[in-house]
């Protein structure tokens, strides 16, 4: 994976995972198995915030007894493996702890979980995040090597659009946009979306800072798709709000259009867009 100015210990990647057929005791060896290839490990366990923490190699890995099944909580620094192996790791636990044992146990769902959009509904809003997205950052001058797409897990794709030659009078600069020339992908739509957990596992929060300083996505929700933007900076997460807003704004104008799909042409697209997006 292309790699984004992560600063040295901060994690690459964090989540939060539930294992509802496995008890706690079961979690902890298959953590200390996976990283350690011992169930004794080198240094032992230490009392953290939520559970018992164990430290190998650039990974954390937390498990906490609670009353719907043990929770685990990994964070990858930037000198682990990278975010692309997390399903991978969360397998490999999962095997170590004796899950692949409990196939014969009823599976158990996540009662928040979203119900799944018709394909074509999904697939049509998806798209017009994809260039609302593409808009939003052009109208704000971000330069092109400073964006980035994610289509397969653990690769950044540069964005490859033209130099946009005719913006928009209501554009910013991107000085407004809080914006500095980069070599490095920062801001991300990642298409990919968050770690496959293992069966019977459910998967509460994921977020992958060293894919971007700025990490965009489409989350299922109860209420249909959902646009996310996190950020690891903490100094642009006001700039992150406006640009969310505005992300969202823009999409909706654009699944709101009906008849011909509008042109790839993002200086067409953008001047086609009412003045009024921008200062919603």
């Amino acid at each position: 994976m292309t790699r984004t100015n992560t600063p040295d210990g901060a994690p690459a990647l964090r989540l939060h995972a539930v294992a509802p057929a496995l008890s706690s005791a079961d979690v902890a060896r298959g953590v200390a198995s996976a990283l350690t290839s011992r169930c004794d490990p080198p240094g032992g366990w230490s009392t953290g915030r939520h559970g018992r923490v164990l430290r190998y190699g650039g990974v954390t890995a937390e498990v906490t007894a609670a009353w719907d099944g043990p929770e685990l909580r990994i964070a990858l620094t930037s000198a682990a493996e990278l975010p692309c192996c997390a399903s991978e790791l969360l397998d490999l636990i999962n095997s170590k702890a004796g899950g692949d044992t409990m196939a014969g146990r009823a599976p158990r769902t996540d009662p928040s979980a979203a119900p799944t959009p018709p394909a074509g509904e999904q697939e049509a809003f998806r798209d017009a995040a994809h260039r609302a997205w593409r808009a939003v950052l052009l109208h704000r001058r971000v330069p092109p090597d400073a964006c980035a797409e994610i289509r397969t897990p653990g690769v950044l794709t540069p964005l490859s659009e033209p130099a946009l030659r005719a913006v928009p009078d209501h554009a910013v600069s991107d000085q407004a946009a809080g914006i500095r020339p980069t070599q490095e992908p920062v801001f991300v739509l990642d298409h990919a979306g968050p770690p496959t957990p293992p069966p019977g596992w459910l998967l509460h929060a994921w977020f992958a800072p060293d894919a971007g300083g700025h990490h965009f996505s489409v989350a299922p929700s109860l209420g249909g798709p959902r646009l996310r933007l996190r950020t690891r900076i903490t100094a642009q997460r006001a700039s992150a709000k406006d640009i969310l807003r505005t992300w969202r704004v823009v999409t909706a104008e654009l699944s709101a259009r009906t008849g011909p799909r509008p042109s790839e042409d993002l200086a067409a697209l953008l001047r086609g867009l009412p003045p009024t997006v921008w200062t919603r």
